[in-house]
């Protein structure tokens, strides 16, 4: 029987939130002995994935990491990353017009007019400048049928499967967060590397179980047993879900679990397309579908399903197909020749806030993307980050 590694700090999730909180922690706890467990072949969670449209992040998220990444004397990342902000987008509104437009116009009326038409115009302008929104929503009957068809065009743009389904209220919060964000673009692999390098991190190390252990946690994953004072979970509750046990959830996060799911994306990549002028992203409405260049030259083609879907054959086949047409549009619009590389599966729980971050007792806390209550994944990290090391360093004296 292998022997048990002890830790102070467990962190189990080696995506961005638990790189970072790893980071932080050294250097708020320079003597505390730390590791974080990867089940997966790669660090990186959603940055290392094949869904480019999870690769954006927040100017907000950006400057916290250039700062851990300073306080723990590593390059600077404008330097790993050559970041820079996303900012043109197009649609591809048919086989043969593609409306160009700054990110920040997605929502324009000039945006809605190409997806719609002009009597839609006065509809959507009501309805955004709309102050009661439930009052808005009774008069126009549930969205009615020609404003569903554009907010399900748009929710593609908000990862979201849909928006109909949402109240008024909340679509106009998402609109006005999205609006807010100032997104950028660049290569973090070494930057994800750097943050690595400050800590021990084991890949292909999935958790099984967990259980408390006197005054601490007892972790079998399989690379062996592992024994710590404090554990983190930095991955989407869903996914702890399969190894924590209900108990050891807080109240609150249970319960919100329990009422939402996460969103899958389903992705497409092609073959190298070569030099052909294309930018960072494009948009398919009509497929529900959008479509980003690679740094590699490939096309990453994704749309988004609910989970409830995510495991029906039918649901699945039918997003496959609709990103096939999508590539046979984008194909012939800009006149290339690909070849599809792998479909792919990914959840996306970083566009479902869950609430308040979610500190637990007995040593246990919480971090990620979809702890925290905005409509902003990226500043729930930050938000939950701060907090979750705060809580650890105030806890590690007691134990």
């Amino acid at each position: 029987m292998s022997s048990t590694d002890v830790q102070d700090i467990t962190i189990v999730g080696g995506g961005l939130s638990g790189l970072l909180l790893a980071a932080r922690l050294t250097r708020a706890l320079p003597q505390a002995s730390i590791v974080v467990l990867e089940k997966g072949t790669r660090i990186g969670g959603r940055l290392g994935g094949n869904a480019p449209q999870l690769h954006l992040v927040s100017r907000a998220l950006l400057t916290f990491w250039a700062q851990t990444l300073a306080e723990v004397g590593k390059k600077d990342l404008r330097q790993l990353a050559d970041p820079h902000v996303h900012r043109q987008l197009e649609l591809v509104v048919s086989t043969s017009k593609v409306h160009s437009l700054e990110r920040s116009e997605l929502f324009s009326d000039a945006t809605v007019q190409q997806l719609g038409n002009r009597m839609l115009m006065s509809v959507w302008q009501k309805f955004c400048a709309e102050t009661q929104p439930e009052k808005l929503k009774k008069t126009l009957k549930n969205f009615d049928t020609p404003l569903a068809t554009l907010l399900d065009k748009l929710a593609v743009m908000l990862a979201q499967p849909s928006l109909a389904s949402l109240s008024v209220a909340q679509v106009q919060q998402k609109i006005i967060a999205w609006q807010a964000q100032e997104f950028l673009v660049g290569n973090w692999q070494p930057c994800l590397q750097a943050l690595a390098q400050t800590v021990q991190v084991k890949t292909q190390c999935q958790v099984v179980t967990v259980q408390r252990d006197n005054d601490g946690w007892l972790l079998h994953s399989e690379h062996g047993a592992h024994r710590s004072g404090v554990l983190v979970v930095a991955q989407p509750p869903w996914s702890a879900r399969e190894w924590l046990a209900s108990e050891h959830l807080p109240a609150a996060l249970a319960r919100a679990v329990r009422k939402s799911k996460p969103h899958s994306v389903v992705s497409l990549v092609t073959a190298g397309v070569g030099e052909v002028r294309l930018p960072f992203e494009l948009c398919v409405p009509t497929e529900g579908v959008q479509v980003f260049k690679t740094a590699q030259g490939e096309l990453a083609l994704t749309r988004v399903l609910s989970y409830e879907t995510r495991l029906r054959a039918p649901a699945v086949t039918a997003a496959v197909g609709k990103l096939k047409r999508a590539l046979r549009i984008v194909s012939r619009v800009y006149g290339l020749e690909v070849e599809v590389r792998l479909i792919a599966l990914l959840p996306a729980a970083y566009c479902l806030p869950l609430g308040e971050t979610c500190v637990g007792e007995e040593g246990i806390f919480f971090c990620g993307d979809s702890y925290g209550k905005h409509d902003s994944g990226d500043d729930n990290i930050v938000v939950a980050l701060h907090s979750v090391c705060k809580g650890i360093v105030n806890f590690l004296p007691k134990s």
